[in-house]
């Protein structure tokens, strides 16, 4: 019961897109906020699958994600996200009680496993990159092309022929393959810069694994956007990384940081999670 009692009260912050004091009242639902970039008309479904703990071959988590392009941005999201922001708002729209919320916003919440939403400036290749949780990141960084090497070899990913490319990135090697019958350079998280849509792309030691499974051309435009936290430390990218391993290491100083309070039925602290990023470094 105790577990759940905190589930439920950090839930409810997260419901009105606003950092507020726990108590055991649920705040009135509040609309998600949310800083806008652009609309999107082409949205790429990729399937992404990864390993919280390096050191465990079997322990995979799977999440559902999002590529939005649009004329001058795009952007990087767990599908369940926008779903979870989407219900949000339409329960405030339609004036429901916060309870009603309560359930249903659980239930598509615990689906959400991609932990680095993100918006990219193309023309000026910069790139936005949150890292929600006990404590909000947020960091802007400068977009170095990536040095591609375009490999021999082809698979069939989605009934599509792909060719093969390898690069390095973030401290780890990745195999990408991309499609030129496809003439979007981009692909899922930061990767981009192929001369074709990316339809899958992993890193050589099988951590984490983007697959694409789905592509429409929207009939009507979508929002390119991420939450504005009202807490929210915007750092650089070097101190947000920083800030989120100690997040892992260290999660019951995150927690007691961000405002919040846990307690165990002994009184011992929380231990430390694997921290296996997309990025080493």
């Amino acid at each position: 019961m105790q577990r759940l009692v905190f589930l439920l009260l950090w839930l409810v912050p997260l419901m009105s897109g606003a950092q507020t004091t726990v108590s055991g009242n649920i705040p009135p639902i509040k609309p998600v906020k949310k800083t806008v970039y652009d609309s999107a008309r082409v949205k790429v479904y990729y399937e992404y699958d990864y390993r919280p703990d390096s050191t465990k071959a079997d322990n995979w988590r799977h999440a559902q994600t999002l590529l939005l392009i649009g004329s001058e941005y795009s952007g990087f999201v767990d599908y369940y996200s926008l779903k979870a922001d989407s219900l949000n708002d339409a329960y405030y729209y339609a004036k429901r009680k916060p309870m009603e919320l309560l359930m249903p916003y659980m239930s598509v919440m615990r689906n959400i496993n991609y932990k680095y939403p993100l918006a990219i400036d193309m023309p000026r290749n910069t790139a936005t990159v949150q890292l929600p949780g006990f404590i909000n990141c947020e960091y802007t960084q400068q977009l170095e092309p990536l040095a591609w090497t375009l490999a021999e070899g082809d698979s069939t990913i989605a009934g599509v022929r792909c060719r093969k490319a390898t690069c390095r990135m973030g401290g780890r090697d990745w195999v990408a393959w991309y499609s030129v019958d496809y003439s979007i350079p981009q692909g899922p998280y930061l990767f981009s810069g192929l001369p074709g849509l990316i339809f899958a792309v992993r890193d050589t030691k099988n951590n984490h694994v983007f697959t694409l499974n789905g592509l429409e051309t929207l009939p009507k435009p979508e929002l390119i956007y991420l939450k504005s936290y009202d807490k929210k430390l915007k750092l650089s990218r070097k101190d947000a990384l920083k800030a989120k391993r100690n997040e892992y290491e260290d999660p019951q100083t995150a927690i007691e940081m961000s405002g919040k309070h846990i307690w165990t039925e002994d009184g011992s602290r929380l231990p430390s999670s694997p921290y296996n990023p997309i990025e080493l470094e």
